[in-house]
């Protein structure tokens, strides 16, 4: 069975560290991107099944990256679950990311332990959709 892929969207080296570290050693795959850009060069490119992003990055925001998969490419990354990973913890900026299309909203600071309960159900939704096309693939007769 394929392992689940996250790529976490974070231009803080020592944050970026910490969660690809704790996703690591919870059997995932990580990809990690500085920017917003480069966020979407990796989505191009490699099979990515759920987005922990930031807000505040130097280039395209958050907001802004959210946004582009939920909207203008909808029809390629809408279904990838983005968990917004960010400083910005006002009721306002939490309102906003959801309404871009976030799936879910952790406030820094956190602790790495609040992490993996939050972000759980939105990795095992990504891993069961994996595991439900994989069954209709070989029971198809496809690989």
């Amino acid at each position: 069975m394929k392992k689940i892929n996250v790529l976490v969207v974070e231009d803080e080296p020592d944050i970026q560290q910490l969660v690809s570290y704790n996703l690591l050693k919870a059997g995932f795959n990580v990809s990690c991107a500085d920017s917003g850009e480069q966020a979407l060069q990796i989505l191009a490119v490699e099979e990515i099944d759920c987005v922990l992003l930031d807000l505040m990055l130097p280039g395209m925001s958050g907001l802004e990256i959210c946004s582009a998969m939920k909207n203008e490419m909808k029809n390629r990354y809408a279904s990838i679950p983005i968990i917004m990973l960010t400083a910005r913890g006002e009721e306002e900026d939490v309102v906003t990311g959801l309404q871009c299309g976030a799936d879910d909203y952790i406030t820094k600071p956190f602790s790495p332990g609040f992490l993996w309960p939050v972000s759980r159900p939105w990795f095992e939704g990504a891993g069961q959709v994996e595991r439900t096309i994989e069954k209709k693939r070989k029971k198809a007769g496809l690989k």
